[in-house]
């Protein structure tokens, strides 16, 4: 076996017709293997991107690992370059994107529901040829020197996702928090005359009103706020009260778990005018990014959920949060979240961090805390 020195845009390994790459720009491959990919867990939500090559383009620096048997594309990993924060305190941090492996890794047994090996020398390549890159990946990909990186790695997993699970469990990733996603529904949507588009000139007003919102949360970080000026504000005599970063987005569902998944997406489809808020084959949403409120004004929200539905022509918003935060509170006492978002059960998912260089008090900081959770980066 052949593992040259890693660098991006070089083999990493090469193993017979195995290859591992480490590549920036996303090649066509890639965003053929990645539009084909099927996202969910079995016996859940299991659904395809239909954004997938715009998210491509402005995921910002990113490096893949892509596994290649004969040049066929079998599995990769992305390590999307963050910079977040809490308080003051700013943190160089990578989020795990786009780990999706055809060749297996790991599966559950269906009696005992435990981890079992699974023959499959492909992806335990890629679990070798990324192993470095999880464990020093400022010296890995930013060339920093050796021992003196303090970082993080985080990802977002669901409990059934056992190939990312098992990857998260061998890389010493910890479930800091967990979060859920809030589903808004209206049939006939309604546009509100306080909800305007944020003007350029009142950005950074806009993000120092969001770093206070969002002060007492980890991970934050604005490097997709105002993404192709889709930020909407609610004005109540001139002054901003409430904003959104409204992102126009969408799904191909496959299935969906349960008599009441089979339901919706066997049945619901076929109902005239329940079709027009649900069409699992092509089902727009608004991805709901960067919420914020001033204290007092929790009945705007209802407003400028409505508005961005309106706007965008769609009547389905999603947005995520973590479950302790204030966010999910809110919505819950002062929202109606439609006949379709009554009838989604959400689905908690892990935040996990595999925390690198940091003392112990310094990591508990992430437990302790609501995490935020780019929407951007769930879909």
């Amino acid at each position: 076996m052949d593992m040259p020195d890693k660098k991006p845009n070089q083999s990493v390994i090469n193993y017979h017709e195995l290859k591992v790459d480490v590549e920036q720009l996303p090649g066509p491959d890639l965003i053929e293997y990645l539009k084909s990919n099927i996202l969910g867990t079995p016996g859940g939500i299991r659904y395809k991107h239909t954004q997938t090559h715009e998210k491509l383009k402005n995921l910002g620096e990113a490096y893949f690992l892509l596994l290649r048997k004969s040049g066929r594309m079998l599995g990769s990993i992305g390590l999307c370059h963050r910079q977040t924060s809490f308080l003051d305190q700013k943190y160089t941090s990578w989020y795990v994107r786009y780990f999706a492996i055809k060749a297996p890794l790991k599966a559950a047994n269906p009696k005992t529901g435990k981890l079992m090996e699974q023959s499959g020398k492909g992806g335990s390549l890629l679990r070798l040829a990324a192993a470095p890159y999880v464990n020093r990946p400022g010296e890995m990909l930013l060339n920093l020197p050796e021992g003196t990186e303090k970082s993080l790695i985080y990802a977002y997993i669901e409990k059934e996702n056992f190939q990312s699970l098992q990857f998260a469990v061998q890389n010493d990733f910890e479930t800091v928090r967990k979060f859920t996603t809030y589903l808004f529904s209206r049939f006939f949507p309604r546009k509100s005359k306080n909800i305007h588009r944020l003007q350029e000139h009142e950005r950074e007003y806009v993000r120092e009103l969001l770093k206070d919102f969002y002060c007492d949360h980890t991970l934050y970080m604005d490097q997709n706020l105002f993404y192709r000026d889709n930020y909407l504000v609610c004005r109540i005599k001139g002054e901003i009260v409430a904003g959104m970063q409204a992102n126009p987005d969408g799904w191909e569902i496959k299935d969906m778990g349960g008599k009441s998944g089979k339901f919706l997406v066997s049945v619901l489809p076929y109902i005239p005018l329940v079709n027009r808020v649900f069409n699992p084959s092509k089902l727009k949403f608004i991805a709901g990014d960067y919420i914020f409120w001033r204290p007092g004004y929790e009945n705007v929200l209802g407003q400028l959920f409505e508005t961005a539905c309106r706007i965008n022509k769609t009547r389905i918003l999603m947005t995520w949060s973590d479950t302790g935060s204030k966010l999910i509170k809110t919505f819950d006492k002062h929202l109606d979240q439609g006949l379709i978002g009554k009838s989604i059960s959400r689905v908690e998912v892990d935040v996990k961090v595999k925390f690198i260089g940091f003392a112990k008090e310094e990591a508990e900081v992430f437990f302790r805390n609501p995490a935020f959770v780019s929407a951007f980066d769930s879909t």
